[in-house]
């Protein structure tokens, strides 16, 4: 984990809301780390609104978080370099291209970072994240994960969401649980 390996790395961190990002990556967080004696427990800053690895030491890393919900949350995604940048439920952004060509690309310029980018698709064919995903699927960096591919699942219980989504031909169903554009 690049937390652990480098030298105050930063990661920045995006989602939707600032409320929905704290659901789930602290969760998240806690679940990784109390298996694991030598990790160090991170520790959420809320004046930072960073969870911070080594706190108070001079190879303190970050993962500064964002919501998304207003121009003032985006803004606070900006900074120096990154050296990971994550965007979990892209498709519920509004601005997600200007997220990442204008505030998240230049920072992982300098420090060769990634950009990850996961969603449900939207359910506007014309948004930003399908154009993302045709992208990344013509360079060979697409990865997709529907309900089929949950091991943590029984088949009743598939059948039963695919139930309650509307049925196997939904429209919910086909974006929710098989990926489909």
């Amino acid at each position: 984990m690049m937390m652990i390996r480098k030298e105050k790395a930063i990661i920045r961190f995006a989602a939707p809301s600032r409320n929905q990002l704290k659901e789930i990556i602290l969760p998240m967080f806690r679940e990784v780390c109390q298996d694991s004696p030598e990790f160090p427990k991170p520790v959420f800053r809320a004046q930072d609104n960073a969870i911070i690895f080594r706190e108070g030491k001079s190879t303190e890393s970050r993962i500064v978080l964002a919501g998304c919900d207003d121009s003032e949350s985006i803004e606070r995604l900006r900074g120096t370099g990154a050296d990971l940048a994550i965007i979990t439920e892209a498709g519920s952004i509004p601005r997600l291209q200007y997220i990442i060509k204008d505030i998240l690309m230049p920072q992982l310029l300098t420090t060769g970072g990634k950009l990850l980018v996961d969603s449900t698709p939207p359910p506007d064919a014309g948004h930003y994240f399908n154009i993302l995903c045709d992208e990344a699927i013509a360079e060979h960096n697409y990865a997709e994960f529907t309900i089929d591919d949950n091991t943590h699942l029984d088949q009743e219980t598939k059948e039963a969401f695919i139930e309650e989504l509307g049925g196997i031909d939904s429209t919910s169903t086909l974006r929710e649980l098989f990926c489909k554009r």
